[in-house]
């Protein structure tokens, strides 16, 4: 059982979770048949690569289950069909930086790239595509250097883009909040799946202030406890073609409390399309 690729923001455990309380699976499956084959290469701490090979029949894959513990009177969202066939294609997966950390709870600086062709005419593939994926992660500290932790800004930035025809099982997916729980990267306001399509533009800005504001205004109860505040903003396109799949360019604004009991972090962000609406969702802090 294989998922139409995402950024990885939930791990199996977490949507299990959802799955069992909320009766939210947040990936759409399908059934993949076949083998992969790999070399990876890795000369340094920051430089990991690897060339794929990917041999495959696709079947789409219908839900089987409607179980849960609670919500028994909602269903699971129905699994997409995909484009049947053979895929048979070559993969390149590039990183430069730091490894990604579970849960986003440590910022890193990383470009990661992968890219994927399929071919009728070479590999005998039921599909004729090259597929374009390029994702970075930046963060800079921006004023209060003296101190430990410095106000500090986070910047991601992915992209994406389809040449030929790809099928749906590899089109592009702008990650969104599932079950009230939203890391960084992900659109805190927009439903599940709400916007792809075979191109993609993606932007996340966030910026912790630290304690800083509740030391300004002397409210001591947050700033003794290391309370943050923090600033952020995203804005998503989705494309089919030159068509495009969200309507525009979708923005989101929002404040967030981080450092709760130091390990949780609440966010209130407004959506600027409709339905406009506030929303609350909470994650995990980061630990600096």
């Amino acid at each position: 059982m294989d998922n139409i690729p995402d950024e990885g923001y939930y791990e199996p455990l977490a949507i299990s979770l959802m799955a069992l309380i909320d009766k939210n699976d947040y990936r759409d499956y399908f059934l993949a048949k076949g083998w992969q084959t790999f070399i990876g290469i890795k000369p340094t701490k920051k430089i990991n690569s690897s060339l794929i090979f990917t041999n495959e029949k696709h079947f789409s894959l219908r839900a089987i289950e409607n179980y849960s513990l609670f919500s028994r009177e909602k269903s699971f969202r129905k699994n997409p069909p995909i484009d049947e066939g053979d895929l048979r294609a070559i993969g390149v997966e590039i990183r430069y930086g730091d490894e990604p950390v579970p849960l986003n709870i440590i910022p890193r600086d990383a470009i990661d790239i992968i890219i994927e062709h399929s071919s009728q005419k070479i590999f005998k593939s039921d599909f004729d595509y090259s597929h374009i994926r390029v994702s970075i992660d930046y963060n800079l500290n921006t004023f209060g250097q003296s101190l430990l932790f410095p106000a500090s800004m986070k910047i991601k930035v992915i992209g994406g883009i389809g040449i030929g025809t790809l099928p749906h099982q590899r089109m592009f997916i702008a990650d969104s909040r599932a079950s009230g729980y939203a890391p960084f990267g992900v659109l805190k306001a927009a439903g599940i799946k709400e916007f792809g399509g075979d191109r993609l533009v993606l932007i996340n800005l966030e910026h912790n202030f630290r304690s800083l504001p509740f030391l300004a205004f002397n409210t001591p109860f947050l700033y003794r406890n290391n309370i943050e505040l923090i600033a952020s903003g995203s804005l998503a396109q989705t494309w089919i073609g030159k068509i495009s799949t969200s309507s525009g360019w979708y923005y989101e604004v929002g404040l967030g409390i981080s450092r709760i009991f130091d390990i949780l972090r609440a966010d209130f962000t407004y959506r600027f399309k409709e339905p406009k609406r506030m929303y609350f969702t909470i994650c995990l802090a980061s630990i600096y």
